[in-house]
């Protein structure tokens, strides 16, 4: 949580990870893990009566992974 600079307004930040193998298989689709990825950390903000204003995503991919196809993971 960081203070905004106004008074009684913080900016929550949350980042989470979701793992092949424990929380999705090699054949889920890439819309799914987004789905799962996302809705993990808007549930903890909302928890905290936050509201979401922007997204940031980090990924940790195979070598062999084609680059156009990370798009996939922000799709609904």
């Amino acid at each position: 949580m960081l203070d905004s600079g106004q008074p009684g307004r913080y900016l929550l930040l949350k980042t989470d990870a979701v793992v092949q193998g424990i929380h999705f298989s090699a054949t889920t689709e890439p819309e799914q893990i987004g789905h799962k990825a996302m809705g993990r950390c808007l549930s903890d903000i909302a928890a905290m009566a936050g509201r979401p204003i922007a997204a940031l995503i980090t990924m940790a991919l195979p070598a062999n992974l084609i680059p156009h196809s990370c798009n996939a993971f922000t799709q609904e």
